[in-house]
């Protein structure tokens, strides 16, 4: 296999994005932008079974990790696709490299290059349009082409049931109330958001919409335990609300 040269700025690490990861996700960032699957766009197909083979991390933390990065726009798994909407920005490209990155975008799957439709939901991806662009008006010879002829090729979405909604707030922490009413407000507009958009990731959505503090569900805990928290605050008023404010969602049951 042929050696692919990757640049990864040396301030890589002062980034404010990656100090505030944790250990799990910083290694992902860092394969994603590295490993051997690669190439000169940013957007190229890998399997989970793969990254959980080269990293050693489980597919759980590898799927939390993607909705946090998908949350801060800056990486996409859809459809087996990694997309780096970043990643030609900081990227050296020399002429030979700018009309590689046009032409592995030409050769990717209709309903990966139609993303540029949903720039809404797929945020920064017009970044990556916008590179191509100038790669093409520096090279006449050199075209790419976001859309195929075919104008009933849409992107291949599947939308989850209410059931996957429940559980997946559940994880999370939020109420089981506030997941039908998220799953009903999409569910009858088609998924279609309230900007008109079509929501290509719901996990996405859901983190970014109604992942709020006041949607959390209530911390329960038992009086027998509460008190190991009195002492464990002194007791005294102060301390006490200072529990409270720590612990907002706090309910104490019998």
């Amino acid at each position: 296999m042929a050696k692919k040269l990757r640049s990864v700025n040396t301030y890589f690490w002062d980034d404010s994005f990656i100090q505030d990861l944790n250990p799990t996700s910083k290694l992902l960032f860092l394969y994603l932008l590295t490993n051997s699957l690669t190439n000169v766009l940013g957007i190229y197909e890998i399997t989970l079974k793969r990254i959980v083979f080269d990293t050693g991390l489980n597919e759980l933390q590898i799927k939390k990790a993607f909705e946090a990065f998908g949350s801060l726009w800056k990486v996409y798994y859809i459809d087996n696709y990694i997309i780096l909407p970043n990643f030609l920005k900081n990227q050296s490209m020399n002429s030979n490299m700018k009309t590689g990155a046009i032409n592995v975008f030409n050769e990717l799957p209709q309903n990966i290059r139609e993303l540029s439709d949903y720039k809404e939901e797929v945020k920064d991806f017009e970044t990556l349009l916008k590179a191509l662009k100038g790669f093409e008006n520096s090279n006449s010879n050199i075209k790419f082409n976001i859309k195929s002829n075919s104008k009933d090729i849409k992107p291949k979405i599947l939308n989850p049931s209410l059931d996957e909604v429940k559980l997946y707030f559940k994880e999370n922490g939020y109420k089981e109330d506030i997941a039908t009413k998220a799953f009903n407000f999409y569910d009858t507009a088609n998924w279609i958001d309230s900007k008109g958009n079509q929501v290509l990731s719901w996990k996405q959505k859901m983190i970014s919409v109604w992942f709020k503090e006041e949607n959390k569900k209530p911390v329960e805990i038992k009086k027998r335990y509460w008190k190991v928290c009195q002492t464990a605050y002194n007791g005294t008023d102060a301390q006490l609300e200072k529990a409270k404010i720590e612990f907002p969602n706090l309910v104490i049951i019998d």
